[in-house]
């Protein structure tokens, strides 16, 4: 087993400065895509990757405070039907 740290790894994204996208060890335009052979290859690690971050952000938007769901709200002093 061996250590990695990538130069082009942006924590706070979790991406790759130098592909411009989510950080996936292995996927073309890596510095480890020639050199290093991965258990899961990386279109399915990526791609889990990038349904993990779509459900990390449609449960950030139902616990904020601004989710609407698209009913009206009654206006003060407004009769209820």
């Amino acid at each position: 087993m061996s250590s990695f740290s990538c130069p082009h790894y942006d924590d706070s994204c979790d991406g790759c400065l130098k592909i411009g996208d989510l950080c996936v060890p292995g996927r073309p335009g890596c510095v480890l895509f020639k050199n290093s052979v991965f258990a899961v290859p990386w279109q399915q690690r990526l791609e889990a990757k990038r349904l993990a971050l779509q459900d990390e952000r449609a449960a950030e938007t139902e616990s904020s405070p601004r989710f609407h769901t698209g009913e009206a709200e009654p206006r003060p002093g407004a009769a209820e039907p």
